[in-house]
């Protein structure tokens, strides 16, 4: 049983060819990928070196990285296994470092980080795989997609996430693999996005979220997740923080955490849009991850939901959903944010004003209170800067104001008073 496994190990060791040359790709690719302008020539360029040493299969999914496997963990061979690993790595590497060597500088900066060569082949693929034009009509745009087939060729597999049919679903995925990661719709959704608004809509069923996780782990690069993005930027993750889906955001952070520090066409964070939307437990939950996993920020593409603009807007964002216990941690280890000003966003004061029902003492005037308290007249006639609850449109209402409002509140007010003592000097009189 043993010899079965080494041998089945070396054999596997040969499919993963290692070119004498390294230096082919000077001879082969003459573009440098700049941007979606020159994508369809240098793509064909980079193919072509990628068959000729019969390496087409680190992009396109055919060499996948050796696993071991649980079933036969007693029988294998480590070292040997250790040694089809590398054999696959110094491959794999050599065709990610002819792909990097391609690329421009700003190119470059998108894929740092990227672990395989399919990984940054897929992420090319979906930033710069549509060729310049003037921007299209609206039906042609709904129409496009990034991959190789329209939305309406997809209408089949979208209806079968909607249902949950996961063996029609895996049926239409083995016939087509791409469809797992391609646009599936005219908002630019995937089949993870499909998959957990389908889950939500009963997120307390178990077997919901077992839907969901196959289809996570179908993908088996799990690097390419942050890529899988919609029309406005958002990943699967913004769609679980959104939903308040906690299950949901713990699968996809185990998965990647990388995905917690991507922001949207709107520069939200996951953790801004949970708390956007007062989602408090998935809120609390991405706050640990994003604590635990902050050195991920530091990477290129990345945000650190902590610093800068997305400091300000998160901390709004909590103080305004009334997380005030949060925002008041988030404080304490950033005070810096209390006095950061970002433009288009409200200062910190601004939305503690805002909250008045957040507080104990937080309420409305009565009646009475708002009839006094809005025809007391300050020095300069300006009563209304102290009015909690007063609409300040106000030149013309202020004119109003003084000229009918105010006379008949003085003459109420002086006979209120006059009766008032009036009644006391009579008590006292009477004593």
């Amino acid at each position: 049983m043993a010899s079965s496994s080494i041998s089945a190990i070396t054999k596997g060791s040969q499919q993963y060819p290692f070119p004498s040359s390294l230096n082919a790709a000077a001879s082969f690719v003459s573009i440098k990928l700049s941007g979606k302008h020159n994508y369809a020539g240098w793509q064909e360029q980079m193919r072509c070196l990628l068959d000729s040493h019969d390496m087409l299969g680190f992009i396109d999914g055919g060499f996948s990285e050796p696993m071991e496997c649980s079933g036969s963990k007693r029988m294998l061979n480590i070292p040997a296994f250790e040694a089809t690993h590398r054999k696959w790595k110094r491959s794999d590497t050599l065709v990610k470092g002819w792909i990097f060597g391609s690329l421009s500088e700003d190119v470059m900066e998108t894929v740092v980080g990227l672990q395989t060569a399919y990984a940054v082949w897929k992420k090319l693929e979906t930033n710069y795989n549509t060729p310049p034009a003037e921007a299209p009509a609206p039906i042609a745009k709904a129409n496009a997609t990034s991959g190789k087939k329209s939305v309406g060729e997809y209408s089949q597999l979208c209806r079968a996430i909607q249902q949950r049919n996961l063996p029609k679903t895996k049926e239409l995925l083995r016939n087509d693999s791409d469809a797992l990661i391609d646009v599936l719709n005219v908002d630019g959704e995937r089949a993870l996005h499909l998959a957990i608004l389908e889950s939500h809509e009963d997120k307390f069923d178990s077997s919901h979220h077992g839907f969901l996780k196959k289809l996570l782990h179908d993908i088996k690069d799990s690097e390419i997740l942050p890529s899988l993005v919609n029309n406005k930027q958002q990943n699967a993750l913004h769609y679980a923080a959104m939903l308040g889906d906690k299950r949901v955001a713990e699968m996809l952070v185990k998965r990647n955490p990388h995905l917690l520090f991507c922001v949207d066409s709107d520069k939200f964070l996951p953790i801004t849009r949970a708390a956007f939307h007062s989602h408090k437990a998935t809120f609390t939950y991405l706050l640990k991850e994003c604590r635990t996993h902050i050195k991920l920020s530091e990477k290129d593409r990345y945000h650190n939901p902590f610093i800068g603009e997305n400091g300000v807007l998160l901390i709004t964002t909590t103080i305004c959903s009334g997380f005030l216990d949060d925002a008041y941690s988030l404080l304490q280890e950033h005070p810096e944010l209390a006095t950061l000003k970002v433009p288009g966003t409200m200062g910190l004061l601004w939305c503690i004003a805002q909250k008045w029902d957040a507080y104990p003492s937080g309420k409305r005037y009565n009646i009475y209170q708002r009839f006094v308290y809005r025809n007391i007249v300050t020095k300069d006639r300006r009563n209304y800067a102290c009015i909690n609850s007063f609409n300040s449109h106000d030149e013309i209402r202020l004119t109003y104001m003084e000229k009918y409002v105010y006379p008949v509140a003085n003459w109420i007010y002086v006979r209120l008073w006059r009766l008032a003592i009036q009644n006391d000097d009579d008590g006292v009189g009477n004593q």
